[in-house]
C-alpha cells in the first residue's frame, strides 16, 4: 500500500513513521485496497500462479466434488442399464418357459386322455380281440377248482431266536410239509 491509502484511513501520523495498525483491521485479504504495490510488477504467469497457490481450498473443494459426482452418475447410469438388460433377458426367458408350460400341459391332456382310454374295458377287450387274436372262453373251458383246505396262519413265538437249533430246523421242516401236503 501506499503511504497516501495508509493516511486516507488515518492510520499514519502526517510528520511520523509510526502507524495505527487498528485502521488495517478493516482492509480485507483479496481486496483493491489490500494488494501489495509490487503486484504490478509481476508477469501475469506469476500473477495467476500466486492466485493458484493461495486460492483456499474451498474453491478447490466443488470440483473434487463435481468430479466425483460425475463419476458416480457414470457408474449409476451403467448400472441401470445393466439391469434393463437383465430384465429384458429375464422377460424373454419368463415367455420362453411359459411357452414350454403351455406346451406340457397340452402333452399332460393328451397322455391323460391316452391312459384312460388304455384302461377303458370296452378298450381293452377290442385290443385283446383285434390286436392279440384272443377269443372269449367258453364256458366248457372254465372249470372251478374246489378247495380242499383253508389256508392257515401260524404265529411263530416271539421267543423263536432264544430256542435251540434243532427246534427251528424242526419248525421249519413242520411248516415246509404243510405246505407241500
Amino acid at each position: 500500500m501506499e503511504r497516501d491509502d495508509l493516511r486516507a484511513l488515518g492510520g499514519v501520523d502526517s510528520g511520523s513513521a509510526a502507524v495505527d495498525l487498528s485502521a488495517l483491521s478493516e482492509l480485507v485479504y483479496g481486496t483493491e485496497a489490500f494488494q501489495p504495490a509490487f503486484d504490478e510488477q509481476l508477469t501475469p504467469a506469476q500473477q495467476k500462479e500466486r492466485e493458484q497457490a493461495t486460492a483456499p481450498r474451498a474453491r478447490r473443494l466443488p470440483l473434487a466434488a463435481a468430479a466425483i459426482g460425475t463419476v458416480l452418475l457414470a457408474v449409476a447410469a451403467a448400472l441401470v442399464l445393466l439391469a434393463n438388460a437383465m430384465v429384458a433377458q429375464l422377460s424373454a426367458e419368463n415367455a420362453a418357459l411359459h411357452r414350454r408350460e403351455n406346451e406340457l400341459r397340452e402333452e399332460h391332456r393328451e397322455l391323460t386322455v391316452a391312459y384312460e382310454t388304455c384302461f377303458n374295458r370296452g378298450e381293452l377287450e377290442r385290443y385283446a380281440t383285434q390286436v392279440l387274436c384272443m377269443s372269449r372262453p367258453q364256458q366248457d373251458q372254465i372249470r372251478v377248482l374246489p378247495e380242499q383246505q383253508e389256508d392257515r396262519v401260524e404265529k411263530l413265538d416271539e421267543d423263536l431266536g432264544r430256542g435251540t437249533i434243532s427246534r427251528e430246523l424242526r419248525t421249519f421242516l413242520s411248516a415246509l410239509m404243510e405246505y407241500f401236503a
